[in-house]
C-alpha cells in the first residue's frame, strides 16, 4: 500500500520520473543507481517471502523469483501509468497483482 500511494503523490512529478528513466538508459551512474534500488527491494521482499516459508504461510518457493516478478509487475504497472494508459490506476493494478501473486504462494488451508 505505501509504495502504490506513494505513486499517487508522485502523479505531479510524471515527467521528471519520465526523464529519469530516459537518462539511466545513456548514464552509467543513474543506472547504477538504479540497479541498487531494484536489489535493495528484491531483497526486502525475499526475506519477507523467506519468513513467510520459514512460518508456513507461504508454500516453498524461490523466493528471489518471486522478487523479482513483484518488482517487474510494480514497474510495468510503473510504465503504464507514466505514459497514462487510458487512464490507468497504479495504485488498484498494483494491489490487484500483488494479491494475485500472494495468493498462488500462499498456503491453502
Amino acid at each position: 500500500d505505501y509504495t502504490a500511494e506513494a505513486m499517487d503523490k508522485m502523479n505531479p512529478f510524471q515527467p521528471v520520473i519520465q526523464e529519469l528513466y530516459v537518462i539511466a538508459f545513456r548514464d552509467p551512474k543513474i543506472k547504477k543507481l538504479i540497479t541498487k534500488s531494484f536489489r535493495d527491494s528484491t531483497a526486502l521482499i525475499e526475506k519477507i517471502i523467506e519468513h513467510g516459508v520459514k512460518q508456513k504461510e507461504f508454500r516453498r518457493v524461490d523466493a528471489h523469483k518471486v522478487s523479482v516478478s513483484i518488482i517487474g509487475m510494480m514497474e510495468g504497472a510503473a510504465i503504464l501509468w507514466f505514459i497514462n494508459a487510458n487512464g490507468f490506476d497504479y495504485v488498484r493494478n498494483v494491489r490487484f497483482g500483488i494479491n494475485l501473486i500472494m495468493d498462488a504462494i500462499k498456503v491453502k488451508r
